[in-house]
């Protein structure tokens, strides 16, 4: 599949059928996905930059508690064709 992106609200979500990713309104990345590295879900610029913490649900997990994260965490319902079918030649 080819590299494709919406906007969702202010939030870019990109995916190339392997990884997902979701860049913030200020162009930061808020969270990525893969079946290959699993979850990584940042915490926004501000709280970073006040805690020194950029993970805020980093690990492995599966595509259903990433949807679940995003939607709790970021209030994005992510397009149903982002989510990926191959782990293998993943962009991470």
């Amino acid at each position: 599949m080819d590299y494709r992106e919406t906007q969702v609200g202010d939030f870019q979500v990109a995916w190339d059928g392997h990884t997902v990713w979701i860049n913030g309104p200020d162009g930061m990345s808020r969270a990525r996905y893969s079946k290959h590295a699993g979850i990584d879900l940042h915490h926004d610029t501000t709280t970073q930059l006040a805690t020194g913490h950029a993970c805020d649900n980093c690990g492995p997990g599966d595509w259903p508690t990433f949807v679940g994260l995003i939607r709790e965490r970021l209030d994005l319902e992510l397009p149903p064709e982002a989510e990926p079918r191959d782990a293998e030649n993943s962009l991470d």
